[in-house]
């Protein structure tokens, strides 16, 4: 009855070492799925993050063009006050922490 007893134990020890091992591939599977994902994201990114900075100077530039047809009277100020309500808009729907303080570079003066 002893020896029934204890093969039963290694027949138990034999399923948890199994189901051990059975978890830690899986754990495996997921790291390297993450893993996978991570390096997929962050090569995503840099052509986002080159858009972005596109689109930076490209707000530049306009903020500069709009200040200096204000500035020479060249544009109506109401006109002027739309186009800055039209980028305070755009930055309300996009994260601002991504824009990199680009909000402060189109604030009404």
């Amino acid at each position: 009855m002893e020896e029934s007893k204890r093969g039963g134990g290694e027949e138990e020890e034999k399923k948890i070492e199994e189901s051990v091992v059975s978890v830690l591939e899986e754990a495996k599977e997921i790291q390297d799925s993450v893993s996978v994902h991570i390096s997929k994201t962050l090569s995503d990114e840099q052509p986002l993050r080159q858009r972005a900075l596109l689109l930076d100077s490209k707000i530049i530039s306009l903020r500069s063009s709009l200040d200096s047809l204000l500035s020479n009277k060249l544009i109506h100020p109401s006109l002027a006050d739309k186009v800055r309500t039209l980028f305070f808009f755009f930055f309300i729907l996009f994260p601002i922490s991504f824009f990199n303080g680009w909000m402060d570079r189109i604030a009404v003066r």
